[in-house]
Formats: structure tokens, C-alpha cells, sequence
């Protein structure tokens, strides 16, 4: 695409109340164009036809609240945009589902127009939904990021997986199984934030929560939802600021370092918590077999597993006490399984050949009937104790805290 397409999206209404969003590839004349300017709108015309994408928005919401847009909206759109690589983006006006995607876009630094433009009517009535959209309600604020340096190359780097491969509501449920160890924190570091999920889940629980990050596109996104994100290399952050938080959460982060940098990585989490200071670290469990085979290599930064005895070494050799490790909250045994098939049983009519009587013949059918249901169970069983490593969680999650 040239680099003045542009890219409009429309809401649209159907008669039965139900709302999609319609976006589609307009190209833009320039003031040296010689083509007749009829023929020129023809052809923008049946551009439109051919480039429209149609997308059904599930839960449409006219007011901008605090929520993430449905990722079955966001894979297609951020793909097509993506694709396209638009130098801007054009809405025809805000609900919550689209707002998201105009900060999605904004992130990665195209620049967004909105005819008609949000004002505080529109937001919900939440703190969190005046801190959500606040960065929108200005005309000011959208020109401050058209000024920045676009953050979408030629070639789009992580933010592409970021923004059209990863499902925000999602990650919210994975978020909610660590809150309990953040509840009675004062200052909560989260090191490699990403687009700021679990920034966003603690500050809606008035936890004090700051976050770092390297990727530019997702910082700016995070930053757009109100949060405290810094983008900055996460380690020289931590060297920067020692015993300073009393709660650090790394969640899918190690998995991107080779081990001399997870090494270090550990040595500065443990330097830049407070004594008494817990660190919370979330990452793909090499025993479990769905994130072996599933999900981690979706991810285009994953360097490769670590497992919990690994990081429990080096965090103790950093001055860090294990308290949780959630692979001893799940049962787990590892069982053999031979690769032959089990021995075949004889055929019960087999033990008709051997009947003497009425009563003895009923009586072998049966002991034979017996002892095929309880052979075949002892399988079942086998079959089971295999088939429970499926049931092994995704994820390891450790905690640990720093010794005074």
C-alpha cells in the first residue's frame, strides 16, 4: 500500500439494533493528480467495495468505559491494519469498543482523526472510565501523538503479536490469579508490562503500581489508558532504583532472556525490592504439555523454558526465600506408559466350548465377563494417570521474598 492510504472505519446499525463496524482502504488524491476528479471517485468508490472489512461489534456501548474492545473485533481489524500499514486512520465516531482500537492505532503511531470527537458526556461514570479515555476527549492530546516518530516500520516488529495475536480480556483471568499476593503491597513494580493488563487490573483495585517496558508501541498504549508505564530497558530500570518496591511482578518475561540475562535479571529484582519485599514471577511450565505444544512458540520473542527448580536456584542464590510455588498445588505424578498394546483376552463365547451344565456355563460366561470389565478398567485407569499431565497448568507461578 502507498504510504498515503488511509483507512476509514464506520459504525453501522442494522434494523434489528445490532451494531458492526465497517472499515475500508480509501486512496487519497494529491494536488499534482491529472486523472478527471469523476473518474478519480469512481475508482475510490469500487476501492471501498473491494476493501471493505465487516465486523460485528458483540456488546456495543456508546459511552467510552473502562474495557477492553472483544478480540474477536480486535484480531481482524488490528490485522488488516497491519496489513495495510495506513498513515491514518479516520473513525467516524467513538463507542468503547472502537476507542480501544483508535488507541491501538494511535500506539503504534498512526495518526487518527475522529469526525465526531468525545467529550466528557460520553465517558462512563467511573474513575477508571475518566482514566481510560481522558488522552481522547482532546484534540490536543491525539496531535501530541501524531508528533511522535511512527512506532509501525516496514517491517512490524513485537507490537504486531501485541496488538493482533494476544486477547486483553483474556489476560485479565490470568492477572486474577496472582492478585491475592498484591493486596497489602504500597508499591508494586511490574517489570516488562507489555500494554499494561495487570497495571490496569491493580490500579482499578487502588493498589500504588507502576510499570516498565522496551516496546514503544506497547508503553504508548498503556500510557493511553492512564497508566504509569515507562519505556525503558527493564534491567537498567531496576539498577536505578533499588530497594524501592515491596512487590515486583514479571510476568512472561523470563522466557525472552538467555540465561546470563535472566541470571542478572534475578540479582536485580532481589537488589530492588525492600527487605521483606515479595517477587512474583509468572512464566510457560516446561512439564506442561499444552504449553509445549500449544502456545509458546506463538510468540515471536520466546527464547526458551525455564523451569521453577531453575529460577528457585538462582533466586536463592540471590538472596531470595521461596514461599509458592504453584506446581506443589496441583497434584502431579509422572507415570510410565509402555508403547506395546495390552495383552489381548480371550473371547467370551470361547467359554462356551467349555460348558458342562446350564449353571456352569452361566457361571463362566460371567467369571469371563468379570474379567474383561476389570482388566479393561485397569486401563482405563493407566490411560487416565497419563492423559492428567493435559490438566497440568499452562503456567508456574513462584513467589518469593527477600530475606532481611
Amino acid at each position: 500500500m502507498s504510504e498515503k492510504a488511509q483507512l476509514q472505519v464506520v459504525h453501522e446499525c442494522s434494523s434489528h439494533g445490532e451494531y458492526s463496524l465497517k472499515a475500508c482502504s480509501v486512496a487519497v488524491r494529491v494536488p499534482n493528480d491529472l486523472k478527471d476528479q469523476d473518474q478519480d471517485q469512481d475508482q475510490d468508490q469500487d476501492q471501498d467495495q473491494s476493501e471493505v472489512l465487516t465486523l460485528a461489534i458483540e456488546q456495543y456501548e456508546p459511552r467510552l468505559l473502562a474495557r477492553y474492545a472483544a478480540f474477536s473485533l480486535v484480531k481482524p481489524f488490528m490485522r488488516h491494519v497491519l496489513r495495510l500499514r495506513p498513515s491514518l486512520v479516520h473513525f467516524d465516531y467513538l463507542c468503547t469498543d472502537t476507542a480501544d482500537l483508535a488507541k491501538m492505532v494511535l500506539a503504534l503511531g498512526i495518526d487518527v482523526e475522529i469526525r465526531v470527537k468525545p467529550t466528557m458526556a460520553d465517558l462512563g461514570p467511573s474513575s477508571d472510565d475518566q482514566r481510560w479515555h481522558s488522552s481522547l476527549l482532546a484534540s490536543s492530546a491525539i496531535d501530541q501523538w501524531r508528533s511522535i516518530e511512527s512506532a509501525l516500520s516496514a517491517r512490524p516488529g513485537y507490537e504486531a503479536y501485541a496488538f493482533s495475536a494476544r486477547n486483553h480480556n483474556l489476560l485479565i483471568l490470568w492477572v486474577e490469579r496472582v492478585f491475592r499476593f498484591f493486596h497489602d503491597r504500597t508499591s508494586v513494580l511490574d517489570l516488562g508490562c507489555g500494554t499494561g493488563v495487570f497495571l490496569d487490573q491493580l490500579t482499578r483495585q487502588g493498589v500504588n503500581v507502576s510499570g516498565v517496558d522496551d516496546n514503544p508501541a506497547s508503553v504508548k498504549y498503556a500510557q493511553l489508558q492512564g497508566l504509569n508505564a515507562t519505556l525503558q530497558d527493564g534491567l537498567s530500570y531496576l539498577d536505578e532504583h533499588p530497594a524501592s518496591f515491596d512487590a515486583i511482578h514479571c510476568s512472561h518475561l523470563v522466557e525472552h532472556l538467555p540465561f546470563d540475562q535472566l541470571q542478572s535479571c534475578i540479582e536485580k529484582i532481589a537488589r530492588a525490592l525492600v527487605p521483606g519485599g515479595i517477587a512474583v514471577l509468572v512464566f510457560p511450565d516446561p512439564e506442561s504439555i499444552r504449553s509445549q505444544l500449544l502456545g509458546f512458540w506463538r510468540d515471536p520473542d520466546h527464547v526458551r523454558f525455564y523451569h521453577p527448580d531453575t529460577l528457585e536456584l538462582l533466586a536463592n542464590a540471590a538472596g531470595l526465600d521461596l514461599e509458592f510455588n504453584s506446581q506443589y498445588h496441583q497434584p502431579r505424578s509422572v507415570v510410565g506408559f509402555t508403547p506395546y498394546p495390552p495383552e489381548e483376552l480371550p473371547e467370551v463365547n470361547e467359554s462356551l466350548r467349555e460348558v458342562e451344565g446350564v449353571s456352569g456355563g452361566v457361571a463362566k460366561i460371567l467369571g469371563a465377563l468379570q474379567q474383561r470389565l476389570d482388566q479393561q478398567e485397569s486401563w482405563i485407569r493407566k490411560l487416565w494417570e497419563v492423559n492428567q499431565t493435559w490438566a497440568w497448568a499452562d503456567d508456574a507461578v513462584l513467589v518469593f521474598r527477600r530475606n532481611g
